[in-house]
């Protein structure tokens, strides 16, 4: 049995729709102040893919990596599942 991985190729739409979504600001992060209670920050993973490299943090940058190939590889998987949903619409 060939698995076709054939909809993981960069397409405008896929690059587009990834980018926009590492885009949002998805990573939230709860900071305790010294003098009490929480701060809360989120954070947007395209600018941490261009900061942790900055401040030498290697292992964080990779992560980053790590989730924007996560995100290319669901939204590719969305995308191609749609296509077929609406081909099949359209036959029926």
């Amino acid at each position: 049995m060939k698995i076709n991985l054939k909809f993981l190729s960069p397409r405008l739409v896929n690059i587009l729709i990834t980018l926009v979504v590492i885009s949002l600001p998805l990573l939230r992060e709860r900071v305790q102040l010294p003098e009490g209670g929480y701060e809360i920050v989120w954070h947007r993973p395209i600018i941490l893919l261009v900061l942790y490299p900055q401040m030498n943090e290697y292992y964080a940058f990779f992560l980053m990596v790590g989730f924007s190939l996560l995100i290319y590889l669901v939204v590719s998987a969305v995308l191609v599942l749609a296509s077929k949903v609406l081909k099949s619409k359209r036959k029926s």
